[in-house]
């Protein structure tokens, strides 16, 4: 027959301890687990991780008005969520665009999303960018530059189009008259009557890289144009 266990009063104290140690400790833990679920982001850093948990995600409008003039900008939006029902409550601009219609375009898209009950926290982080599409020059540009360096027909002028950038990510696409073509640098004048940047002004002189330019275009006396497969996009600029 086994003997009952007697314990010491001193025995009985440390165990008794030790226990009340482990408990506290297994409680610090638990406090710490849901501190970390508590603070855990709720933001969701991009607009493909917010589209995964979207139900509804309608794209942000890019205005004509602004695309044909090259008119575009980046901004950061946050999306107020009811997380129970999913429905964005309301949006705030984290960052501008730089352009007040493509920040109410943005605004107007991103309310109009709603996500999956419990799968969004009350704040969703949206990024996104206005960039109009600009495409490649079919005919290779070196050849136009030697055309230009060898020395055009009299009055004939070479446009190039470049990207220019004003403080606050705003920028704008402008009809440069080429000068002078010198060791990967372009030099001329702005042609175009600039609406959004005010860094630059028309018939300012500048110089920048050739590999920042995206099309061109040869303005002949009479007004004829030779131009490549993006130079529909030239329209909207009327050369001085």
């Amino acid at each position: 027959m086994d003997r009952p266990i007697i314990w010491s009063k001193s025995c009985y104290a440390a165990f008794t301890m030790r226990i009340s140690i482990i408990v506290l400790l297994l409680l610090a833990e638990a406090g710490l687990v849901n501190r970390a679920i508590a603070s855990k982001p709720s933001a969701t850093p991009s607009i493909q991780a917010a589209k995964a948990i979207a139900i509804a995600a309608p794209r942000p409008q890019y205005p004509d008005s602004a695309k044909k003039h090259g008119i575009g900008g980046g901004g950061v939006f946050v999306l107020h969520v009811d997380t129970k029902t999913g429905i964005v409550s309301s949006v705030t601009v984290q960052k501008s665009t730089g352009v007040p219609l493509l920040d109410h375009c943005a605004i107007d898209a991103f309310q109009k999303w709603r996500f999956k009950s419990n799968a969004a926290g009350p704040k969703v982080i949206i990024p996104i960018t206005f960039a109009p599409y600009v495409a490649k020059a079919s005919a290779p540009y070196s050849a136009e530059k030697q055309r230009f360096l060898v020395g055009l027909p009299p009055n004939d002028k070479f446009f190039v189009r470049v990207r220019l950038f004003d403080g606050g990510g705003k920028w704008e696409e402008s009809l440069v008259k080429v000068e002078n073509i010198w060791n990967g640098q372009i030099t001329g004048t702005i042609e175009s009557d600039l609406t959004l940047v005010t860094r630059y002004k028309t018939g300012q002189r500048l110089t920048f890289p050739e590999s920042t330019i995206d099309n061109w275009m040869i303005l002949r006396p009479d007004g004829t144009e030779e131009r490549n497969a993006s130079g529909k996009l030239l329209d909207t600029h009327t050369p001085k």
